[in-house]
């Protein structure tokens, strides 16, 4: 059942918009919406119904480095190169993000997204590079002062530490083919789906859902 239906205003788009992910804070009643397809970060107010850009296209950071990725099945050209990939830290002071077409996560603390008074320019100085050395799908999700998120060069699912900036694989059965769609449920497991996108529609087997349970 739809309780509430939210607008994006129209002059926060462009003709090639393509709205990827979507992070809601539900303390501060904002959401953060990624455009995968012209880029920038859209904000809004869930009280308010007002949105802005919190990071506008001008930004580099929210924009693909490249054309396409090359994987050992073949070179893939995303329909949404740009800023795809969001999650929001536990405490929901940070959000991490990423272009679909990138080697680096970045992130930039959520009241420099909510504060209207700055210009996009001036929330980009507060961006900071977590990770060099990824290539992340566009879904992750924070745990415990972890990013896990799917590297869809090696088809497998990558944990990023926090605190020390290092990307590490995780023991699963391979090969995962694009894991995406990362949240986090009430007791802390992990699920994500496997999308199988950089794989030719021919040639894609049974969807798969995941789950991590801790121990």
């Amino acid at each position: 059942m739809v309780l509430q239906t939210f607008r994006i205003p129209s002059e926060l788009l462009e003709s090639n918009s393509t709205l990827a992910n979507v992070r809601v804070d539900s303390q501060q009643n904002i959401a953060f919406i990624s455009d995968g397809g012209a880029g920038g970060l859209i904000v809004l107010d869930l009280e308010s119904g007002k949105g802005w850009l919190g990071l506008d296209r001008s930004v580099q950071q929210t924009r693909a480095n490249a054309k396409f990725l090359a994987l050992p099945t073949g070179n893939y050209y995303p329909i949404m190169p740009n800023i795809a990939a969001l999650a929001l830290s536990e405490d929901r002071r940070t959000l991490y993000f990423t272009p679909l077409i990138e080697t680096k996560i970045y992130s930039i603390p959520t009241h420099i997204l909510r504060d209207r008074s700055l210009r996009s320019h001036d929330r980009a100085r507060y961006i900071m590079t977590e990770a060099r050395d990824a290539f992340p799908s566009a879904g992750m999700v924070e745990r415990s002062g972890v990013l896990y998120f799917g590297d869809v060069r090696h088809d497998r699912v990558a944990s990023l530490h926090l605190m020390t900036h290092r990307v590490s694989e995780m023991k699963t059965p391979p090969p995962i083919r694009w894991a995406d769609g990362f949240s986090l449920d009430s007791r802390g497991n992990i699920w994500f789906t496997e999308s199988e996108s950089n794989v030719p529609v021919q040639r894609r087997s049974a969807y798969r859902l995941f789950r991590i349970v801790w121990a």
